[in-house]
């Protein structure tokens, strides 16, 4: 039923520590002393509960695991929020709970890669996580110390019509986001990408946005590059996950041309904290195609304005914070624009620019990054 790695760590993390990991990529880890284990299932998990009780059982019987603490993601959501508590009392009795964000995750595999619980900027750029503050989160920025990982940036919130509709639809997404807009005043957005949307459909999901009914707030890069395929016309129905996604990267592929990125309008919020306006984006996007521009680039301009919006980001951040180092983390990374891009623009400045493998950046890192963060924090998880 499951299928356990071991692999040599470089940093020692002096105590045994285990990690649940996440509901969305099911898998366990556990260090002891410098070896990380890593637990998934051999086939497609049906029942989350059942997997994660039998998981339990083996690292327990079989590893004789004893941890000092059993991290987990605390999506309310989730199987492994859910059940944390009952597993420690049955399992790890000795062991104390800790809830690390999933964003948090993703950004804290740097400490297993660097092998040093340094400060660093954590980046985060992925489809959907749940937020400290109870958001859709998957734009975000991180002051990362072993005080604690604080978030500074973020992409702006947008509204997720229809929630899980709205990754199947990416429609609303890109209609949301005008909608919201300053060139769109609050007023419904006309535009081409519109058009084969029924009348009755469009007026549903105008008012949902306006309600706030069935409407989530998100800052996801996932979700914006969703909306970015929408209204170029790239997808009108997603069935495959990162469908949208990749067929803006690859339209952005197919532009030769020397073209500059969009520029980014960052606005700095009454806490300090650092927003991207992503709506002034959509906003520029849909001018060119009102000047009948091409799609692809379009796209290259769009890929161009992201990359150049992080670095931005990360480049008040690191005067802030006082530290030069940037990891990047999450499946939006997997596009090889954005990177490129990012490394060209890092390559020019003083900042430290760390990309971690593919298999990394996905959610079957969590829970190494579970670990990672549970390392940084060591002095006082």
């Amino acid at each position: 039923m499951f299928s356990i790695t071991q692999t040599p760590l470089k940093i020692d993390g002096n105590r045994c520590i285990l990690a649940l990991g996440t509901d969305t990529r099911p898998g366990l880890c556990w260090i002891d002393k410098k070896t990380l284990f890593h637990l998934s299932p051999r086939r497609e998990v049906d029942d989350m509960d059942d997997f994660y009780r039998q998981a339990a059982v083996l690292v327990v019987r079989r590893y004789r695991v004893r941890p000092s603490v059993v991290a987990f993601d605390p999506h309310p959501h989730f199987a492994c929020q859910r059940l944390a508590s009952s597993l420690k009392e049955k399992f790890f009795p000795s062991a104390r709970l800790a809830a690390v964000y999933h964003h948090w995750a993703h950004v804290a595999n740097f400490v297993i890669d660097i092998a040093r619980p340094l400060p660093f900027i954590g980046v985060a750029f992925d489809g959907t996580g749940f937020g400290a503050d109870g958001r859709v989160w998957g734009g975000e920025f991180f002051s990362c110390t072993r005080r604690g990982f604080k978030r500074l940036a973020h992409l702006k919130y947008q509204p997720l019509a229809g929630n899980e509709a709205a990754i199947r639809e990416p429609w609303r997404l890109a209609f949301g986001i005008l909608k919201t807009a300053s060139c769109g005043r609050g007023h419904r957005p006309r535009a081409a990408f519109l058009e084969h949307i029924p009348k009755e459909k469009l007026r549903i999901v105008d008012r949902m946005i306006d309600q706030g009914f069935q409407t989530p707030m998100t800052s996801s890069a996932g979700r914006l590059f969703d909306a970015a395929a929408a209204l170029l016309g790239l997808v009108r129905f997603s069935s495959k996950q990162a469908e949208a996604a990749q067929s803006v990267e690859k339209a952005a592929l197919s532009c030769r041309l020397d073209v500059p990125g969009y520029p980014v309008r960052l606005v700095t919020e009454a806490s300090g904290c650092l927003v991207l306006d992503t709506g002034d984006l959509f906003c520029r996007m849909r001018q060119d195609l009102a000047r009948h521009a091409a799609p692809g680039v379009i796209a290259r301009k769009f890929h161009y304005a992201v990359a150049g919006g992080i670095f931005e980001v990360c480049r008040r951040l690191a005067e802030r914070c006082g530290t030069l180092r940037v990891y990047v983390s999450g499946g939006v990374f997997m596009n090889r624009i954005l990177r490129e891009r990012m490394r060209e623009l890092f390559a020019k400045s003083r900042l430290r620019l760390m990309i971690p493998a593919p298999e990394h950046m996905t959610d079957d890192a969590i829970a190494r990054g579970q670990i990672g963060y549970c390392l940084m924090r060591q002095s006082g998880v």
